[in-house]
């Protein structure tokens, strides 16, 4: 039987509501009341509820909900011992607890209880069996089926003592309702546990374990029920779970085929999988090829740059023979351009007279500007030569010019 558990917590109108002689225990349970009319749960050995909160997909199964005690599987009643917890180290000893004011923590928007729309009655975390608090179970023990709700989920950490205690609520009225009869359902009669199985490895596949979690407990059932469950924690590889979009996609398409529809209408949607082998990603694919495309682009950037940088040299050794020569005997006109020193450099020689100052440029037109570091550095230098021989009182006069 399968139960859609957020219908139990999620606020409805309902006439019953307004009536104060019931509990909220016994409101949810009318919300959903007549999705069972026609079925007895408690005949059931198992009861599946998928759950979603916070956009999360978990399982909850509830087991042989209609049997009072433990027994066998060939039907022999067993008492179960009491369990032996781990005794944690103390490490609190000799630690001075100061009171302070605990601020009540912001909340989002519609998780207050005016607000939001959940109902869910109030759980303790301690009720629930971890396989850390519990001693192991011995592996000879005879198997054993009892009354628990088995907690499956493939992001484990949350508490999920709330979703127990709803569940335990509703089995509570459920049986009234059903058998009119009181029973209650709490701890001591119907346990939880979490067992420890596979889990998701990225944040978008808790709908596809929930789903193989449900195949596999009816393919792969659990063998004894003596709580905490241990061996589950292998029970199916993470490439079970990856496939299973591709088994979805062959089903409606057989599904269809199989009532004369058309499959064509389906959307053309990349699979992760294809015949149930795992596919390269694309983004894996894409990062090959820009590690390819950077590792050439750095090779020609360094090849470039040793270019540029001999052809540099090259030119800079041809500008110095070319001043050395033409300094004294190029004429006005054969010079591209002339400017006035700066009036920094005047302010430091009153006796400086105005004067042409001649720049012979060399021919780079051909030569790519170059970026390296090395290269910039020394023409910043010569540049800075040039200025300084210029201060001088060597400097050799040139003839007045009108400009």
């Amino acid at each position: 039987m399968n139960i859609n558990y957020l219908r139990i917590f999620k606020w409805r109108v309902h006439p019953l509501e307004a009536d104060s002689s019931l509990t909220p225990g016994q409101k949810r349970h009318a919300r959903v009341k007549n999705w069972t009319k026609n079925v007895n749960l408690f005949e059931k050995d198992f009861i599946i509820v998928p759950i979603n909160e916070s956009c999360h997909w978990f399982l909850a199964i509830i087991c042989f909900p209609g049997m009072d005690g433990c027994y066998t599987f060939e039907g022999k009643p067993v008492k179960l011992e009491s369990k032996q917890r781990k005794k944690k180290s103390n490490l609190l000893a000799n630690v001075t607890i100061t009171q302070v004011k605990i601020e009540k923590p912001e909340t989002l928007p519609g998780e207050d209880g005016e607000i939001s729309d959940k109902d869910e009655a109030e759980g303790d975390d301690s009720e629930l069996e971890s396989e850390e608090d519990i001693e192991e179970v011995n592996p000879n023990n005879t198997p054993i089926k009892q009354p628990c709700i088995l907690i499956f989920d493939s992001l484990a950490g949350a508490s999920r003592s709330r979703v127990v205690a709803t569940l335990r609520d509703y089995l509570t009225c459920e049986y009234k309702a059903k058998l009119n009869k009181d029973k209650l359902f709490n701890k001591d009669t119907i346990k939880c546990a979490c067992p420890k199985v596979p889990q998701q490895t990225n944040f978008t596949d808790c709908g596809l374990y929930l789903l193989q979690y449900v195949e596999s407990f009816f393919s792969d059932p659990i063998k004894n029920y003596r709580l905490p469950i241990h061996q589950l924690k292998n029970w199916f590889d993470e490439i079970t779970v990856t496939k299973k979009r591709e088994d979805i996609s062959k089903l409606i398409k057989e599904l269809m085929t199989k009532y004369n529809k058309d499959i064509s209408i389906l959307p053309d949607i990349l699979l992760p999988t294809l015949n149930g082998k795992l596919l390269p990603r694309i983004d894996e694919e894409e990062d090959e090829f820009d590690e390819e495309d950077d590792e050439e682009m750095l090779e020609d950037e360094e090849q470039t740059a040793l270019l540029q940088h001999n052809m540099s040299d090259e030119t800079l050794r041809d500008s110095e023979t070319g001043e050395n020569e033409g300094i004294g005997g190029v004429e006005e006109d054969s010079y591209d351009n002339s400017i006035k020193p700066s009036q920094e450099s005047v302010s430091h020689n009153e006796s400086f007279d105005e004067q042409t100052i001649a720049l012979i440029k060399p021919d780079v037109s051909e030569v790519k500007k170059t970026t390296d570091r090395e290269t910039l550095s020394y023409l910043k230098a010569k540049r800075i030569n040039r200025h300084k021989n210029n201060d001088s009182p060597d400097t050799k006069k040139f003839k007045s010019q009108d400009i």
